[in-house]
C-alpha cells in the first residue's frame, strides 16, 4: 500500500498524522534533506508533504529528491508569506495546468 509522507514540525503536521499520513520529524532544511534521503529509499512513498518554510532552505536537497524518484513531492505554502517556496510553487503548478495564473500575489 502507497504511503503519504508529512515532514516538518510536530504541531505544523499533526492534522496530517491524524489523517493517517507517516511523520517524519524536521526543524531545518538540514534535518529535511537527510530525511527526504531516508524516505527516497521507500519505494512504498507515494506522496511528501513539506513545509514551505523548511523547503526554501533546501531546494537542492528537493531537485535530488525529484530526481531520485517517482513520488510526488509538494512545498505546501505558509499563507502569510506569498513569496513562501510553497507558494510559489502551488502558483507555478496551477498555472501550468491551467495555462493562467489564477492565484496571482496575496497582497
Amino acid at each position: 500500500m502507497k504511503k503519504v509522507v508529512a515532514i516538518g514540525e510536530l504541531h505544523s503536521f499533526l492534522c496530517w498524522r491524524v489523517a493517517g499520513c507517516h511523520y517524519r520529524e524536521a526543524d531545518s532544511a538540514t534535518a529535511l534533506a537527510a530525511e527526504l534521503m531516508h524516505i527516497v529509499r521507500d519505494p512504498d512513498v507515494a506522496l511528501v508533504l513539506v513545509p514551505g518554510n523548511l523547503a526554501a532552505g533546501a531546494s537542492q536537497a528537493l531537485e535530488d529528491f525529484r530526481a531520485a524518484t517517482s513520488a510526488v513531492l509538494m512545498v505546501l505554502p505558509d499563507d502569510s508569506n506569498t513569496q513562501d517556496a510553497g507558494y510559489v510553487s502551488v502558483r507555478r503548478s496551477v498555472e501550468r495546468a491551467l495555462g493562467v495564473d489564477m492565484l496571482g500575489d496575496i497582497e
